[in-house]
């Protein structure tokens, strides 16, 4: 049975098998923590718990902490961790990896929901980002799910393996150089502030002033605006785009619209048209409030994006690309938009609190939906759930606490580099793993599959 995840789920670990339960006489002829029911294998129930579930939810509980802190929701690293440690077949390991994503995630953003913006008076989550991406990146995800049905599992093993490789160098690379150049800047603000404490109170004077009262009506409501915890205009956007893609899929399961006939073509189509034109708007919205925001004086800080409709269809384009990986080869979300948003010169703290916000929506709502179809183990779920939720607050609170001390960021990069390269190598051992079982079992397919 081919496993998919709707379009609406960007972050989600999608694998192409045919599925097939094995048969079996003996529990000895099961694989571990499976016995065997009716001639088949089934997994165990949690209780008892034996050493290998205790092995998994640690194992979990540690990825969560490092995902989290990074801004990613890590659903590869533990639909892999779930096939390898906990032995669970894949249609059962998607649905548990989403639950911990969704758990991991809903401790990230509310721990982060209220906190403000390292240097500006604005919420840490970038909303108008945000805003932008989502339509381009559920707009690829849903042509990549499409090409993800004709792939041979080898070639998405192969290129999500090239891509997280990728990936973890880019971010490693950039967290470094981050690293560095805090070093240069402590030394460089020791001595600035014996030197120049007078100049500092003016810098910070002449700051205030142009946030204060002084600055004309429409500046001042700028500011005001976006005081606020959620603004308005990219809360409605965000939430509409995301309703617009859950009714979709609900819509073609109401109506049994199966894959490849004209009902479902023409609600891809008319979602997809849709999501083009919410870019379209989106991106004379940041263009615009950009334009704005410079003719009135606006005090940009160094690390703000200053939007044209060149950098709006850069990102977009760039969304899409990854939107487009993340249907095809299974990557999420957060996987792929962090580093992205960092290349982009978003501060660290931004980037995973934004993706942190975007990734428990998506996991949210791929827990409902599978919630429905009944394809949902209660009991480990209930477990995994409670790991990552210990996981990410661990996690999150730990690296902020070291960031604070330290004063460097960097270590949420350096956090988010490590766990793409956890990554980088519990995928291909997945992979390779499971090809062998492929080959004893006589069911490799190496070409591509019909798309339909």
């Amino acid at each position: 049975m081919k496993v998919h995840l709707a379009i609406l789920i960007c972050i989600s670990f999608q694998v192409v098998l045919s599925e097939q339960v094995a048969s079996c006489e003996l529990d000895s002829e099961c694989r571990v923590l499976n016995t065997c029911s009716n001639n088949e294998c089934v997994h165990k129930e949690l209780i008892p718990l034996e050493s290998l579930d205790i092995v998994g939810g640690l194992v979990i509980l540690v990825l969560a902490g490092l995902a989290n802190a990074g801004g990613m929701g890590g659903g590869p690293l533990m639909t892999s961790s779930i096939l390898l440690i906990l032995s669970f077949e894949t249609h059962q390991a998607i649905p548990l990896a989403q639950i911990i994503v969704a758990g991991g995630s809903f401790v990230a953003v509310s721990l982060k929901f209220t906190q403000k913006h390292p240097k500006r008076n604005r919420p840490l989550i970038n909303y108008t980002v945000l805003m932008h991406i989502q339509s381009p990146l559920l707009l690829g995800t849903t042509f990549g799910v499409i090409l993800n049905r004709g792939f041979p599992e080898w070639l998405i093993i192969f290129l999500l393996t090239a891509l997280l490789v990728f990936a973890t160098f880019k971010t490693a690379r950039k967290g470094i150089k981050l690293y560095k150049s805090e070093s240069l800047n402590k030394v460089d603000q020791e001595e600035a502030d014996e030197e120049a404490d007078g100049e500092n109170d003016q810098l910070t004077a002449a700051r205030e002033l142009n946030n204060g009262s002084s600055v004309s009506p429409e500046l001042q409501a700028i500011y005001d605006s976006e005081k606020k915890t959620i603004p308005l205009v990219p809360a409605v956007i965000i939430f509409s785009v995301l309703g617009l893609v859950i009714l979709s899929s609900l819509l073609r399961g109401f109506i049994g619209a199966e894959e490849c006939t004209l009902e479902s073509w023409l609600i891809i189509g008319g979602v997809a048209i849709l999501l083009v034109t919410f870019s379209i708007i989106t991106a004379r919205l940041v263009v615009q409030d950009s334009l704005s925001k410079y003719d009135l004086g606006y005090d940009f800080d160094e690390d703000d994006l200053i939007w044209d409709y060149r950098k709006a269809a850069k990102i977009g384009v760039g969304a899409f690309l990854a939107g487009l990986g993340a249907g095809l080869l299974g990557m999420g979300g957060g996987t792929i938009m962090s580093p992205l948003l960092l290349s982009l010169g978003v501060l660290p703290e931004v980037t995973a609190a934004s993706c942190s916000f975007m990734v428990f929506f998506t996991s949210s709502a791929a827990v409902v939906q599978f919630g429905v179809a009944g394809e949902i183990l209660f009991d480990y779920g209930a477990f995994l759930f409670t790991m990552s939720v210990v996981g990410s607050l661990c996690g999150v609170l730990l690296v902020k606490k070291i960031v604070n001390r330290s004063n460097r960021s960097s270590l949420i990069v350096l956090a988010l580099g490590g766990a793409l390269g956890l990554a980088s190598v519990i995928i291909p051992t997945y992979g390779v793993i499971n090809v062998v079982d492929q080959l004893e079992s006589g069911n490799t397919q190496f070409g591509f599959q019909d798309f339909c």
